[in-house]
């Protein structure tokens, strides 16, 4: 009768082992879906990594089940508690078999399809409850697994960045951001890579601006780099232009927040020129500085790029800039460029030096004082104005340079373009201006000693300026001038130690 009763119990158990074993293989195979993230383990400890590794998901862990039955033994013993436990196990196992991953639920409410709109799907919140329902380990760490098997990490990025915009799923998607910045990290994600990927490399000139640049430097800040200055500078090189990469240091170096990275990357820059040997003209180009016409020596980058081209041109850095500038610009805006710069007491060195090689380089060429007048535009001008040009001196110092007798030769010059009454109306006139004084006195000088030399008396002289009947003041300034120089000449030509000098003026020994 026992031997009866114990028969069916074993033929049971034996048909229950079986049915296990077979919803065991079953679930065991579900197990080896696998989905292709990041290179981090679905674990709170991120340890053992490897480079885009294949990891299984996290439901699909929680699946794996091994075939062990501590209840065989006590059921064939002949307990009668066999039955409850078994029934316990098989219902367990069934609900096991029959759970969906939370990549299959997720192709289940087809929302593999929803593209950039899937934050907004209400599929999206119950396929989100479904995971945490049955995640037990890490729901998180499923979500982002299984976007990231669906969705590129450009996309993901874009796809993140719209939903921290919602206050509905903002949580979540800082959360899955900091996954993903995480993966890219133990990945080793090259710095170019994460920063294309943020799009960054569309920026341009307002790359500082943009809220995934402070993120791509987190990034950085995490990824190892022995100079982490260069490894940005590197990666925006890349992608951007020197050109660009100077405005772009310039705008940032107005915030406050990002003045210090800025001006340390414009010196790694600078530093990077140096290195690479890169010319005057094109660091030159680079600042933009032959966009900035007459009032260069007043730009912030000039400076900048002067002491480059020292450093970098240590025989002869004035030479190395005078050619470089006048790749850029014509002789009469250097001309104007020079001036200006002798103005500040800052740039007032340089630029003497620098107009000195302009004269020199014009000496050598063989240029002429009316060529030179010319060059400078002085001949545009009409009387009234020419000594109010910053040129007018320039031109004089060339004139003196190249000639014995400087002043005699302007004198002519002058006097064959605006006649003999209007330069001396002219020259008077710049003697009250301190910018001039010296100049004129020096050209009035000339000029009476070609009066002199003429015979010319001051009773001539009235005559000519019509003085009985004009009483402007530059008319009697020149007649009572006159009336000195022909008093002091007559005194001195009289001396019999007097010789005739070459020109015909005669000049006291």
């Amino acid at each position: 009768m026992s031997t009866a009763r114990t028969q069916p119990s074993v033929t049971k158990i034996l048909a229950t082992v079986i049915i296990l074993a077979c919803i065991n293989v079953v679930s065991t195979a579900s197990t080896s879906k696998l989905v292709r993230i990041g290179s981090f383990a679905a674990n709170s400890d991120l340890t053992e990594v490897s480079h885009r590794r294949f990891l299984r998901t996290s439901v699909a862990e929680e699946r794996k089940l091994a075939l062990s039955f501590p209840w065989l033994g006590q059921a064939v013993s002949g307990t009668q508690s066999w039955a409850a436990t078994l029934l316990q196990t098989l219902q367990q196992k069934w609900s096991q078999m029959r759970m969906k991953s939370p990549n299959d639920m997720f192709k289940k409410l087809k929302l593999d399809n929803t593209g950039d709109q899937l934050f907004s799907s209400p599929r999206f919140s119950k396929w989100l409850s479904y995971v945490r329902t049955n995640s037990k380990t890490n729901p998180d760490m499923a979500i982002f697994s299984t976007l990231a098997y669906h969705y590129s990490d450009e996309a993901l990025v874009k796809l993140l960045d719209a939903a921290k915009k919602v206050d509905s799923t903002k949580v979540l998607a800082t959360k899955l951001e900091g996954l993903q910045f995480t993966n890219w990290v133990h990945a080793r994600e090259s710095p170019e890579y994460v920063f294309k990927v943020l799009a960054l490399d569309r920026m341009g000139s307002n790359t500082f601006t943009s809220p995934q640049f402070s993120k791509w430097l987190s990034y950085m800040n995490k990824a190892e780099t022995s100079d982490p200055e260069m490894a940005i500078y590197r990666v925006l090189g890349t992608y951007h232009s020197d050109d660009v990469l100077v405005k772009m240091f310039a705008a940032a170096k107005q915030a406050e927040s990002t003045r210090a990275l800025a001006s340390s990357l414009e010196k790694v820059q600078f530093e990077n020129w140096a290195r690479g040997g890169e010319s005057p003209s094109h660091v030159f180009k680079a600042l933009a500085l032959d966009q900035m016409d007459t009032q260069i020596f007043a730009s912030p980058q000039f400076s900048k790029w002067t002491s480059f081209v020292s450093k970098a041109n240590t025989k002869n850095p004035d030479v190395a800039m005078y050619t470089t500038l006048g790749t850029f610009y014509s002789d009469d805006i250097l001309a104007k460029m020079f001036a200006a710069g002798k103005q500040v007491d800052s740039t007032k060195g340089l630029a003497t030096r620098l107009e000195g090689i302009q004269l020199a380089n014009w000496e050598n060429a063989g240029k002429s004082a009316e060529s030179a007048f010319k060059t400078l535009k002085l001949d545009t001008l009409p009387g009234s104005q020419l000594f109010e040009s910053q040129f007018i001196n320039t031109w004089a110092s060339f004139v003196t340079r190249t000639h014995k007798d400087p002043d005699a030769i302007m004198v002519a010059l002058l006097k064959d373009r605006y006649g003999d009454e209007t330069l001396a109306k002219m020259i008077a006139a710049a003697t009250k201006t301190e910018r001039t004084e010296k100049l004129a006195v020096d050209l009035r000088s000339a000029q009476f000693k070609t009066w002199f030399s003429q015979g010319k008396t001051p009773e001539n002289v009235n005559t000519l300026f019509k003085v009985a009947a004009n009483s402007d003041d530059l008319t009697k300034k020149i007649s009572r001038e006159y009336d000195i120089f022909f008093s002091k000449s007559k005194v001195a030509f009289n001396r019999p130690a007097n010789r005739p000098a070459r020109n015909g003026i005669y000049i006291a020994g």
